[in-house]
């Protein structure tokens, strides 16, 4: 079950949309047109979608476009009926629709004199949450039993403008993620799900990150929602998205080591490679696997749509590694091997045991603590013999008393 918002600009359809999910998800301020996407999220076993403000009969017949089944007409309930449009023309271009009539900020206003017709009508105010909650248990009604899905969600990160939205529509074969010129266009995390051999995996757009010194509040938000996707358990594996025609900058390193900070698996997609040049996107790919334990880099144009399909198996692999369980007697056997090197004859370490994966975890039994470069071998050596590239696997050590 799809249920849409659908209303003037700044009648409050995104703070209803926050308050219905309980989180912070579309950005609301006072400013027009803040949304900007269609924003889809999951609300127990209906999917809710927040939609950019009708300013005209052509946006509303955008909604052609989408696959949904109810109808939320969202007003301002504080300026009555005269200062609005478009409901009737709503109820006739989608006639084989359910649609209900939110009015919504109303407080104190007479209701009587808002209702419409014989249609099926709710008075809504942030200000006190009844309002929301009986409006939320009509909704779910509608919705299908659907047993808990198991699956993860897949990001896809980078810098303003490195053609994050052009990507994801290109995978999609679609125009589902709005694309411009400009900085800051996509404000939200949001996305939409696609099957993958067999699993319906969402993959994630997000707001290009930035430098939070010379934001405003409304860039700030964006920003925050940012950082909360790497606190997200759901989110198993993100593409960092470079832009090859800038190189390989401070800001995509940083992205890159938050999310192996955050635990999750990590792909790399090398945007406008068509753009560039042989030599220097081999040196970047060895730079970039130098640092970060072999991961996969992706050359890819998003405008061109080179490269994209290598992107969906990328991601499934890691994330496959990401879940990686490894026997106690196959990581003993690579420990015996590797302290008979010659770089790691005198290393302590007597026994290693996997403590848990999402991602893998290891601990390291030895007689004295071992020096960091000796620590950052073992991890490479061990990286390499599970095929763990592209995951930020952890070794603890434990010293005997």
């Amino acid at each position: 079950m799809r249920v849409v918002l659908v209303g003037e600009t700044n009648v409050g359809k995104s703070s209803l949309f926050n308050r219905l999910l309980r989180r912070k998800v579309s950005v609301v301020g006072n400013l027009q047109n803040l949304t900007c996407d269609f924003i889809h999220e999951r609300m127990e076993n209906i999917v809710l979608i927040d939609s950019p403000g009708i300013s005209c009969i052509e946006n509303l017949k955008k909604l052609h476009d989408m696959q949904f089944d109810m109808i939320c007409f969202v007003i301002d309930g504080s300026v009555g009926w005269n200062n609005h449009r478009f409901f009737k023309e709503c109820c006739e271009i989608f006639s084989n629709k359910k649609i209900i009539l939110i009015i919504n900020k109303c407080d104190q206003e007479d209701k009587e004199n808002l209702k419409r017709g014989n249609i099926t009508t709710f008075y809504t105010s942030l200000k006190r949450d009844e309002t929301i909650v009986e409006l939320k248990k009509y909704l779910l009604k509608f919705g299908e039993k659907t047993n808990a899905a198991d699956d993860y969600e897949w990001a896809v990160i980078g810098r303003s403008n490195v053609g994050k939205s052009t990507l994801l529509n290109a995978l999609f074969e679609s125009s589902n993620f709005l694309v411009k010129d400009e900085i800051g266009t996509t404000r939200e995390v949001h996305g939409r799900d696609i099957d993958y051999r067999g699993r319906k995996i969402k993959l994630l757009d997000t707001p290009g990150y930035r430098n939070k010194n010379r934001l405003n509040n409304l860039e700030k938000a964006s920003q925050y929602r940012l950082e909360r996707l790497f606190l997200n358990e759901k989110v198993s594996t993100v593409l960092v998205v470079f832009d090859l025609s800038f190189g390989v900058g401070h800001t995509d390193l940083f992205l890159m080591q938050k999310v192996f900070k955050s635990g999750k698996g990590l792909v790399v997609a090398l945007n406008k490679s068509d753009l560039s040049n042989q030599n220097d996107i081999k040196k970047f790919k060895e730079y970039i696997q130098k640092c970060f334990f072999d991961v996969e880099c992706i050359e890819v144009s998003a405008k061109n749509r080179v490269g994209i399909k290598r992107i969906l198996s990328a991601l499934n692999e890691v994330e496959k590694k990401w879940n990686l369980e490894v026997s106690t007697s196959d990581l003993n056997k690579w420990l015996y091997k590797t302290r008979t090197q010659e770089l790691t004859q005198s290393v302590s370490a007597k026994y290693i045991t996997q403590f848990r994966s999402k991602p893998p975890k290891f601990g390291l039994f030895c007689k004295r603590r071992l020096s960091t470069s000796i620590h950052r071998f073992l991890l490479k050596s061990l990286s390499r013999h599970i095929g763990a590239s592209g995951v930020p696997i952890e070794m603890i050590e434990k010293v005997e008393s």
